[in-house]
């Protein structure tokens, strides 16, 4: 299957690593210069130390990490980013999500529900789903629900840097970071 740039594309089971679920690789032909920087990142999962560990992995990514607890509260937060830009109930107002990465099964509402609802309310940055469960349905319903790529659990941070860069992002490392959230307790 051949992509254009900036599109996702499924790989089957027999291309994706080491591992025997579909996986979704990003293809750009952005040059570095042109890639945007990512300011603020979202992190949606139920299980306290998945939150915790994602955000120790993307700390030096980015400037503001927000985190959520499931669907519901993911959807809230991008809600108040869309409906109110320059004014959010974030203890950083003003500044957009640029990235979320969101669990697949979480309580009152799963990833793919919650990336179909930001969908809906219009947010257009990138959703990448981490799951878990890699099935082929389990991936089609994160893509079908509007999320741009999905990764299996244990997370490759390697193969997360390569969507992010497929996704038109900067990946270089930052000096500051601000965490808003719970990710402290575990």
């Amino acid at each position: 299957m051949s992509s254009s740039p900036d599109t996702p594309e499924i790989l089957p089971a027999s291309q994706s690593s080491s591992t025997s679920t579909p996986l979704v690789r990003c293809v750009s032909s952005r040059s570095d210069k042109f890639r945007r920087r990512v300011r603020r990142i979202l992190v949606v999962d139920d299980v306290p130390m998945n939150r915790k560990m994602l955000c120790r992995l993307l700390e030096d990514y980015c400037d503001i990490l927000d985190t959520a607890e499931d669907g519901v509260e993911a959807v809230q937060m991008i809600h108040r980013t869309i409906e109110t830009p320059t004014q959010t109930q974030t203890q950083t107002p003003g500044q957009p999500v640029d990235l979320v990465l969101m669990d697949y099964q979480m309580p009152r509402m799963d990833g793919p529900t919650a990336a179909h609802a930001m969908r809906q309310m219009g947010f257009q940055a990138p959703i990448i789903g981490v799951t878990g469960n890699v099935l082929a349905s389990h991936v089609q319903a994160f893509l079908s629900g509007g999320a741009n790529a999905v990764l299996p659990k244990p997370l490759d941070f390697d193969l997360l840097k390569d969507i992010m860069i497929g996704l038109g992002m900067d990946t270089r490392r930052r000096d500051t970071l601000q965490i808003n959230g719970p990710i402290t307790s575990l």
